[in-house]
């Protein structure tokens, strides 16, 4: 058991055979959520639910292939807390250096290493959108869309990307230049 020292705001070990309060008590028989993980009281979001698409992508191939993460830190040479950082959604994007790293070590070639690569694309945790030079509909649906992403259900959120998906597939219109009279 540990007990905040407010004096000097440390942790500081309690003895088991000090009598218990009914403060202590209380905490040893509740579990406090941790402030890493999402509570249960917050809709939708689980510990996996917090990762970032390309630490999930990150997670699960070393699950199939039983690699830990201090073992793939040590082999790309930074630290396990910086990885769990990047999983998590807790820094920025992984440079292409780094994704590059972990295409080699896992031997992902090809479409994989394309899909990681652009998976780290998508994985920046604070996305900040510029809609200076928009129309009005379109600066109101990102302020909506901020305000309200969290509370989506996974299915809207899977329409919302196959909407995004079908638009950006239509074929575009090549815009041609006209011919310049010598």
């Amino acid at each position: 058991m540990v007990r905040l020292d407010r004096t000097i705001r440390r942790r500081v070990p309690v003895p088991y055979d000090v009598p218990a309060t009914p403060d202590r008590a209380r905490a040893r028989t509740t579990a406090e959520p941790s402030r890493h993980t999402p509570s249960s009281s917050s809709p939708g979001l689980s510990p996996v639910a917090a990762m970032t698409p390309f630490g999930t992508r990150l997670r699960s191939l070393r699950a199939e292939r039983g690699v830990t993460l201090k073992r793939l830190a040590a082999e790309l040479q930074v630290s396990s807390a910086y990885l769990s950082a990047l999983e998590h959604g807790h820094r920025g994007a992984p440079s292409a250096g780094l994704v590059h790293q972990v295409n080699e070590f896992f031997g992902l070639i090809w479409d994989e290493a394309d899909d990681l690569a652009g998976l780290a694309k998508l994985s920046r945790p604070r996305v900040r959108i510029n809609t200076a030079g928009l129309t009005a509909e379109q600066t109101a649906l990102a302020n909506r869309l901020a305000q309200m992403i969290h509370r989506l259900p996974p299915d809207m959120i899977a329409a919302l990307h196959g909407l995004l998906d079908r638009t950006t597939q239509e074929e575009k219109p090549r815009l041609r230049r006209a011919a310049r009279k010598a």
